[in-house]
């Protein structure tokens, strides 16, 4: 990470030479006509050293993957890129399901038909094969009744985004300059500004995978403004396209807004608020996992709303403010 792999060969290299027999390292040397074979998860450096009679060297290679392996690269590709992996076994269960014995047993978390422990209101679980347009906008969206729909994915993303990995938006949109918010669960910081810096998307993803990043969110980015490629691989769920910010007659500042990207480390979060002009929305939510915590609008008075001079919605307190509150 300090500077061009030269660095390494001069500073690192001798040093470790000298504990080779030690530490269990091993030179070789290739020549024209070998293949080396490398098993998974072996360390390895390589030093290009042209013949007198040549330029450079010239080789080929490539990753292989055989099944005999998904038990140790399988866990290291979920760390490495959730989304791709989450791809990687969709594919593999439809494809090979005998290969499935090779991979460490996942535990699978059941998902209840209600959620919420309230009968006045709850939020239903239904997935879309039995939810028709009709019914969604009679039973749901006029009476304004949350709901979770499930099965929706594969008809929303392109399959070939690999779940919006950090791979596809690195070489697709990498160059692509974002706004980076950090936020956090830190008391001293809770009327403090979110920090805020631009840089290129690959930079975040690139920071993201490192981790040791808590707090940082890519928040609300839009698509049509700030990423207009990506929309060619995502479709909008047919139950929510009745919108006539997107129908009116002439453009307005509203007009390219919408749909928007959220990608969010461990920690990241959006704090206690109402959206912008009390509008319905919806959120699909393609890898990861997302907690939420939802009232219904009768009980806005026990989350102390503040209507700030000027503005048309609600600040709220921090939700471990109100909790202390509700405890007394």
């Amino acid at each position: 990470d300090g500077g061009p792999p030269a660095y390494w060969w001069l500073d690192h290299y001798p040093r470790l030479a000298e504990r080779a027999q030690e530490l269990g390292m091993v030179d070789i040397i290739q020549r024209p006509g070998d293949t080396i074979f490398v098993p998974s998860g072996w360390w390895h450096a390589t030093l290009n050293l042209p013949e007198s009679s040549e330029d450079v060297t010239v080789a080929c290679t490539r990753n292989i993957f055989p099944a005999e392996t998904l038990d140790f690269v399988f866990p290291e590709m979920k760390k490495s890129d959730p989304a791709f992996a989450r791809a990687f076994l969709e594919i593999l269960q439809e494809k090979r399901p005998e290969l499935m014995r090779f991979l460490p047993a996942a535990s699978e978390t059941s998902k209840p038909e209600l959620v919420g422990e309230d009968p006045s209101w709850q939020l239903p679980r239904r997935h879309f094969s039995s939810l028709s347009l009709a019914e969604c906008r009679r039973r749901f969206i006029r009476p304004k009744q949350p709901l979770i729909i499930e099965g929706l994915d594969p008809y929303l993303v392109s399959p070939e985004t690999c779940h919006l990995s950090r791979d596809f938006l690195s070489r697709h949109f990498g160059e692509k300059m974002v706004a980076v918010f950090r936020n956090f669960r830190d008391p001293k910081q809770r009327d403090a500004e979110d920090e805020m810096e631009v840089m290129r998307l690959s930079q975040a993803l690139s920071q993201l995978q490192r981790g040791g990043c808590e707090g940082l969110y890519l928040y609300d980015v839009s698509l049509p403004l700030k990423l207009p490629g990506l929309l060619e691989y995502l479709k909008l769920p047919r139950y929510f396209t009745h919108c006539y910010l997107q129908q009116t007659m002439r453009p307005h500042c509203f007009s390219k807004s919408w749909p928007t990207l959220f990608i969010g480390s461990a920690g990241s979060q959006a704090r206690l608020h109402v959206d912008q002009w009390h509008s319905h929305f919806w959120m699909h939510l393609i890898s990861g996992r997302k907690r939420w915590s939802i009232w219904h609008p009768e009980d806005t008075h026990l989350l102390c709303p503040e209507v700030l001079p000027g503005k048309v919605f609600p600040r709220f307190p921090d939700l471990s403010d109100l909790e202390v509150t509700w405890q007394r």
